[in-house]
């Protein structure tokens, strides 16, 4: 997401490394697991990489020993998944159109997310914004004070849409397991229906207002102890730093 931020000669750089490493793992992949198409031998092996880069979104609570254990733990596992076979309808639709019979304020919160993600949120100004949402600049103050009142917005969105899709998953669920697989399905398809909702949210966090920030970090937390519980009701015997592995930024 930070690439945004490199000339275009850096961002072609970084890009080839990446891509060279995923490379390098994915021919190791292929010759344990021959059986694996190289399409999906890639796959794993970004998703390897993702897994153990995710970690420094977090606030983490274990030791190094511990810590580098978890993550070969998590590379492993996913080195070791069998993905579904492709289907052109499992993959959401991404919600991040301006619906034409919206609400001026709406309209805003969805002009502003794709310009967030893309070029960051001190490039763009609500001037910007209000054109995208064809409003004009004067009535866009009408709606949100400034730039950061429209972040926070953003954010307060994606929080709530989150917390309902996950929250339904588990009051659906007639026990434990088949919560923990409805909790990964929604944030799957929250994911894919919010591309550009989600990017930003993991990106421009430092950029909230310090009420707003310190507001959305309880409902992270609140959202992480759904997971945990659910989590050490499903592995009683594991740790609860293990099952935590740490707390939002």
């Amino acid at each position: 997401m930070e690439a945004r931020h490199l000339d275009d000669e850096d961002r072609r750089h970084v890009a080839r490394c990446l891509g060279d490493l995923i490379s390098v793992l994915a021919h190791r992949l292929a010759a344990v697991r021959p059986e694996l198409p190289a399409a999906t031998a890639r796959l794993l092996a970004s998703a390897s990489l993702s897994g153990i880069a995710g970690w420094s979104t977090h606030r983490v609570a274990l030791g190094d020993k511990v810590a580098q254990a978890r993550l070969c733990s998590i590379a492993a596992v996913l080195l070791a998944a069998d993905p579904p076979a492709d289907s052109p309808t499992s993959a959401a639709p991404a919600g991040n159109g301006v619906p034409d019979l919206a609400a001026r304020r709406e309209k805003l919160l969805a002009a502003a997310v794709p310009l967030f993600r893309r070029r960051g949120f001190h490039a763009v100004s609500m001037e910007e914004i209000g054109t995208a949402a064809g409003i004009n600049a004067s009535s866009v103050y009408r709606h949100f004070s400034g730039k950061a009142d429209l972040l926070a917005a953003v954010y307060y969105r994606a929080a709530d849409r989150l917390t309902s899709a996950c929250g339904q998953a588990v009051a659906d669920a007639p026990d434990a397991e088949a919560a923990r697989r409805g909790l990964v399905a929604a944030y799957v398809d929250f994911a894919f229906r919010n591309r550009d909702l989600l990017a930003v949210y993991l990106s421009e966090y430092k950029n909230l207002p310090t009420g707003d920030r310190h507001e959305l970090r309880r409902a992270q937390r609140d959202h992480v102890r759904q997971w945990t519980l659910v989590a050490e009701r499903v592995r009683p015997d594991a740790q609860h730093a293990q099952v935590t592995g740490a707390g939002p930024r």
